[in-house]
């Protein structure tokens, strides 16, 4: 996006890293703002209202988000870890939307990408939490939509499959594994195309032979592949305590 001339506010958690970022995409001759906000939390959001309110934000993308640690049962985890991971990607989705979507509507204009997950279109067992996140994202990205389209507001969502990122823990692994620089290129080629979308094109011929497939087999192999993962992982910290 900096590098077709737009300007960037960013907001995460650790200012050192917001440091380091901006001034890298500085470096394209654009203006870069920066807020350090922990989304974590559901308190203090008016400290990013009062930031952005001198400016005409034309672009949101709600990519802020959380996943598991590692795939398990629902009750292997803490109330506290759920309610972090949905302040991070539920409640974050909110609040950012209505901080900047008065000004687009004043404007009758603005995009609003939120970032879901391919896990939010099919049952994710020992994902459960994350995967109805993001069914929650899916259903208020394309909602809002059609409820400001006469405002001239698009609200689009993105469902990707797996990328190589610091959440997926993933590496590159030809088309279907894409680094983040590689499908954000894409993603970013497409945006407002679309109210639903992966972002990348082979991720987009998985929904499509997904989608011919039965059901009960999807999900049969989906159970497989978490199930596989969640005991790879129980089996490794077997060995570290050996």
């Amino acid at each position: 996006m900096a590098k077709r001339g737009i300007n960037i506010v960013l907001i995460s958690r650790t200012e050192d890293k917001l440091k380091i970022v901006a001034k890298e995409i500085e470096s394209l001759g654009v203006q870069v703002k920066i807020i350090a906000f922990d989304f974590s939390q559901t308190d203090g959001y008016e400290k990013i209202q009062d930031e952005l309110k001198d400016l005409d934000v034309g672009i949101l993308i709600n990519n802020v988000g959380m996943s598991y640690d590692h795939p398990d049962f629902y009750s292997q985890y803490s109330d506290e870890y759920f309610q972090s991971m949905v302040n991070l990607n539920v409640f974050s989705v909110l609040k950012m939307t209505r901080s900047v979507l008065d000004g687009m509507v004043k404007r009758k204009k603005g995009l609003i990408v939120h970032m879901s997950s391919s896990s939010s279109l099919i049952p994710v067992p020992f994902l459960s939490v994350y995967s109805a996140s993001k069914v929650f994202v899916n259903n208020f990205g394309l909602s809002l939509g059609k409820e400001y389209a006469k405002n001239g507001i698009i609200s689009q969502v993105v469902v990707p499959y797996f990328i190589a990122t610091k959440l997926s823990k993933l590496r590159p692994n030809g088309a279907m594994v894409p680094t983040a620089e590689a499908f954000a290129k894409q993603a970013v080629n497409a945006m407002g195309l679309c109210p639903l979308m992966t972002g990348f094109w082979s991720h987009e011929m998985l929904v499509y032979i997904q989608s011919l497939l039965p059901s009960s087999l999807v999900n049969m192999k989906t159970y497989s592949l978490m199930d596989a993962t969640r005991r790879k992982w129980l089996k490794k910290q077997q060995q570290k305590k050996e």
